[in-house]
């Protein structure tokens, strides 16, 4: 429901606060310039793209004047042919903790464009926190590090077992509400692999 209403209000604001809130959260970029004559060209409307706008070059002494192209051309979402009203749908579904077969339903997409989707925010989560890395912990507060095994077993005899264990290290700083933490995989569980990430990790 929390999902629903925060959708209905993306719904209800018009097309200009859109775009002007995707530059601002850097989802679509806030300036281009013409491929061919290297000069600023402009955000206009247009009734041919499906989200309403397009980058048209307006220089008259361009070898290409009046060019034009998808607002998300150079974003993180070029190449997803899905108006931006639709992704923001499925980031709120998402973000509400859905599986792929309730989103593919709910915002009547393809299994092959969820998944094109998903990689890119995999790939946006990632450098994100390769240039933000977390760091828990700090004067004054308590942490709680421990590891835990995640092999899966076998049920009704269906499946099989993994050839080699597999463990998770944790680290959560309860000082916040909710709290955070941070979780790796990590190949073996020896002090120098668990030190060097708490290193990492803890103020």
């Amino acid at each position: 429901m929390h999902q629903e209403i925060i959708f209905e209000s993306f719904i209800m604001i018009n097309d200009n606060e859109i775009v002007n809130m995707l530059k601002g959260r850097g989802l679509i970029i806030s300036s281009m310039k013409c491929r061919y004559c290297f000069q600023a060209i402009v955000l206009v409307p247009s009734k041919k793209k499906i989200d309403g706008f397009e980058w048209r070059c307006k220089h008259v002494k361009c070898s290409k004047y009046k060019t034009t192209l998808s607002i998300i051309d150079g974003s993180k979402f070029e190449g997803v042919k899905l108006p931006f009203k639709k992704i923001l749908k499925i980031l709120l579904n998402w973000s509400e903790g859905r599986i792929q077969s309730e989103i593919i339903q709910v915002v009547e997409i393809s299994r092959t464009t969820l998944a094109a989707l998903r990689s890119i925010i995999i790939e946006s989560i990632q450098t994100y926190f390769q240039n933000n890395p977390i760091k828990l912990g700090g004067p004054g507060s308590i942490i709680h590090i421990d590891k835990t095994m995640v092999n899966h077993k076998m049920k009704a005899h269906r499946g099989k077992i993994p050839k080699e264990q597999i463990w998770i290290f944790c680290i959560v700083d309860t000082s916040f509400s909710p709290s955070r933490g941070f979780c790796c995989l990590v190949k073996n569980r020896s002090s120098e692999t668990l030190l060097k990430i708490i290193n990492d990790v803890v103020k």
